[in-house]
């Protein structure tokens, strides 16, 4: 199937590096790995790439590695049952090319932050998280309740610890009618 892209006959004057450039350009592989098996064998070698993440942006679903390059596009039914974290681009920075515009430590947050909030899915559900034009802050939207706000520089338990603490202590019941939750400033909670 692939030897379609090979315009050369010959294996020794065959340019690997050539479809590997083709390969690349065309389709989205981890890794692309062609050996020539001499005299007359060649081996294509291809590793997908994992889902990470789903991106939301402009009405359209994409699966996206770690590093935020875009993988392929996706619909919002094919989502609902998927164990990846769903992030709502709100900011300015659109899709370039395959390649998401978030910093790489923000995606690592939200990916953090998607497995840690695993172990609170009785406390709370997130629906999404929101990377707008806001500096160093993911937003957690929360299901029937507020979006929480948290620095991507800062220390993510204690900021988690924060926001489980206004839930269960001050806020209790009424934490579901606030808008938001900011548990970004060290030391301090406000809310709406």
């Amino acid at each position: 199937n692939l030897l379609v892209f090979l315009p050369q006959k010959n294996i020794w004057l065959f340019n690997k590096e050539e479809l590997e450039k083709r390969l690349e350009a065309k389709y989205s592989f981890e890794k692309i790995q062609i050996i020539k098996n001499l005299p007359n064998k060649l081996s294509v070698i291809l590793t997908e790439k994992q889902y990470a993440l789903i991106w939301h942006e402009d009405d359209k679903y994409y699966y996206a590695d770690n590093s935020g390059e875009i993988i392929s596009e996706t619909s919002v039914l094919d989502i609902k049952d998927k164990n990846y974290p769903l992030i709502d681009n709100l900011s300015s920075k659109k899709i370039d090319g395959n390649k998401t515009q978030i910093a790489q430590e923000d995606i690592d947050f939200v990916n953090n932050l998607f497995i840690k909030l695993q172990d609170y899915k009785n406390e709370f559900k997130v629906l999404s998280y929101i990377y707008d034009n806001d500096v160093n802050t993911i937003k957690a939207n929360i299901e029937n309740g507020p979006k929480i706000f948290f620095n991507t520089q800062g220390n993510m338990d204690k900021q988690l610890e924060k926001a489980l603490l206004i839930k269960r202590d001050q806020l209790k019941n009424d934490f579901f009618k606030k808008e938001y939750i900011n548990v970004r400033i060290e030391d301090r909670v406000y809310y709406k």
